[in-house]
């Protein structure tokens, strides 16, 4: 009778022991063991305690929201997964770079651990970072505390992701979660050789780009393992799932960059796409172009190359709507207050996307996307108050000669571009966008895409949160331009303050320096479509950058060498007051060797 009035158990996870944690994983183990070669003891001391205690850290969290390994166990799989790809990357690579026979044999296994240590952890921050978890089995419930408590074995859990989190926060944070994990002769292992200590510090605090060969090898470790998990790649010693098909991979890839907000940016000017009657209009070709590069940086295999297969997968599968049978594109209109263009456009329903809806990117009050009605509409037209094109020639510009082996500089001279052939299925550069050159075969196709899904005339006045534009031009090159190297910054594809940058920040107030026209003439390279000199019109058209007191667009900086005897070069370009309100990115401390002249 009393049983009647038995509270009922909460839905959840439940927090289990660490050999039940990892029972499913014996496989994946005994091939680390085997990389890994050491002495039993060795392997229980320093590998088996830290596997357990990351275990019983991360429990059954998963790995992101809607990503991959997004369901329970997902981050636990995925840090195994990205550990032993590390060691078995890492066969290959002799470390320390450089050194004699000798030294590396003597540091092999220190180096190993390293990597492999930095590999597992690599995601370590995003229970503290990107989720909020609650145990809903203790009265009153309450919220975890990552930094300094774990879940309780046996505890139900639930877990929330942040709204609004920071893209990769949870890589600035791994370092403080690692001393609560790997175990003390571990520690006193990596730190007892600076060399190991600093790359895989670095490693840990989202600085890869600095951790040189270790760097590289948990970068490529992480793709691989992703890469597996979003396509059900079957090379992985975990029971297999199916291959997973292409729509739902590419509904993945989508909301991955929708929710990370870099590459297809929303409700702003130079945006990627609008939210409307819970809807998300994206324009065409720029979406799926960035879906097809993001897929490929992951690793993924049998990415279709054209745009028109890729439409017609999401048609078919319902994720977009079809302007009318058999036509994936609609000719719309956006209103941003009085500002309005022309687009081709994709339609998303949001709940094709997001299941929940508190996950829906919100929709501002001042946006409308209504279907073109008449496409000649005449629009105002505003000229720019100075427009200044720096050549490849001219004081502006330093030769090589100039500024050859600057500290933190370089003006080498980039290749003029060769004509393109088609997007094959083979990785792009991080940050860089290869369009699809169709131009000699226009089929007539009811999904074709123009080659540039721009506006398609010039309007006045687009206001956005930080700045103005006063000229949109026919294309949205200068926009994506800002996009491109603010993306490669935030992620560390683009060099900055280091030898061979083409940016900097510099000043007092940590301006952002585009080395010009050098950046410029690197992106239009990249497109193949435009002159590196329209783009910097575009560019400036943005109305973003900062005049000279002369009321020029060209500043110029003096480079200051450590060195003793070291002449000192001119660097010039366009520089970018407040870069981080503006780009939305963080930026180092301002490089001391570059003084306005």
């Amino acid at each position: 009778m009393f049983s009647l009035f038995k509270k009922k158990k909460p839905n959840g996870l439940t927090a289990l022991p660490v050999k039940e944690l990892l029972a499913p994983y014996t496989n994946l183990l005994e091939l680390i063991h085997q990389q890994v070669g050491v002495p039993e003891t060795h392997w229980k001391a320093l590998y088996v305690q830290f596997i357990e205690n990351f275990a019983e850290q991360v429990q059954l969290l998963p790995a992101s929201e809607s990503h991959h390994h997004s369901g329970a166990g997902g981050l636990l799989t995925h840090s195994l997964e990205v550990g032993l790809n590390a060691l078995k990357i890492r066969k290959g690579r002799m470390l320390p770079v450089g050194a004699s026979s000798e030294v590396i044999e003597e540091q092999k296994e220190l180096w190993s651990y390293a990597i492999f240590t930095a590999a597992m952890l690599h995601d370590i921050g995003k229970p503290l970072t990107d989720q909020i978890i609650t145990i809903i089995s203790e009265e009153p419930k309450r919220i975890l505390t990552p930094l300094t408590e774990k879940i309780p074995v046996k505890a139900i859990y639930r877990i929330e992701f942040r709204r609004g989190r920071k893209y990769r926060s949870h890589e600035n944070v791994a370092l403080l979660l690692a001393s609560k994990i790997i175990p003390s002769p571990g520690l006193d292992w990596i730190t007892s050789n600076n060399d190991v200590l600093d790359d895989w510090s670095f490693c840990l605090t989202g600085r890869k780009h600095e951790a040189n060969t270790l760097g590289e090898l948990v970068t490529h470790a992480d793709q691989l393992s992703t890469a597996q998990n979003l396509t059900g790649a079957e090379n992985t010693p975990l029971p297999s799932s199916k291959s997973i098909p292409l729509a739902k991979r590419l509904r993945t890839a989508l909301i991955y960059l929708i929710d990370e907000g870099t590459n297809i940016p929303l409700n702003r000017s130079g945006a990627a796409g609008w939210v409307y009657d819970d809807k998300l209009w994206l324009v065409s070709k720029r979406v799926l172009d960035e879906l097809k590069k993001q897929m490929i940086e992951e690793g993924q295999t049998g990415i279709p190359s054209d745009n028109t297969r890729l439409m017609d997968e999401l048609m078919q599968n319902n994720i977009i709507i079809a302007s009318e049978p058999d036509r994936a594109i609609w000719k719309m209109t956006v209103h941003v207050d009085t500002w309005k263009n022309n687009f081709t456009c994709l339609c998303f329903p949001m709940n094709k996307l997001w299941s929940d809806q508190t996950a829906w990117p919100a929709q501002p009050e001042n946006v409308k996307v209504l279907k073109t009605t008449n496409e000649n509409d005449s629009k105002e037209k505003n000229t720019p108050k100075h427009i200044e094109i720096q050549t490849d020639t001219g004081e502006e510009d330093p030769t090589p000669s100039e500024t050859n082996n600057n500290d933190g500089v370089s003006n080498e001279k980039l290749d003029k571009p060769t004509n393109t052939s088609p997007l094959l299925d083979l990785p792009t550069p991080p940050g860089i966008s290869i369009p699809v050159d169709d131009s000699s075969k226009k089929k007539k196709s009811a999904n074709k895409v123009k080659e540039t899904d721009a506006p398609d005339t010039s309007t006045p006045e687009v206001a956005s949160n930080n700045f103005e534009v006063k000229v949109k031009s026919k294309s949205n090159d200068g926009q994506d331009f800002v996009d491109w190297f603010s993306s490669g910054i935030a992620d560390g594809s683009m060099p900055i303050n280091v030898s061979g940058a083409l940016v900097h920040t510099v000043g007092d107030e940590k301006s952002l320096l585009l080395v010009s026209p050098l950046i410029f003439r690197k992106f239009a390279k990249s497109r193949h479509s435009i002159s590196f000199e329209q783009l910097q019109r575009d560019f400036q058209n943005l109305n973003i950058h900062k005049v000279t007191p002369k009321d020029t667009n060209i500043w110029k900086f003096k480079t200051i060498s450590d060195r003793k005897n070291k002449k000192s070069n001119i660097l010039s370009g366009m520089l970018i007051e407040d870069p981080e309100e503006k780009l939305k990115i963080r930026l180092p401390t301002s490089n001391t060797h570059l003084i306005s002249t």
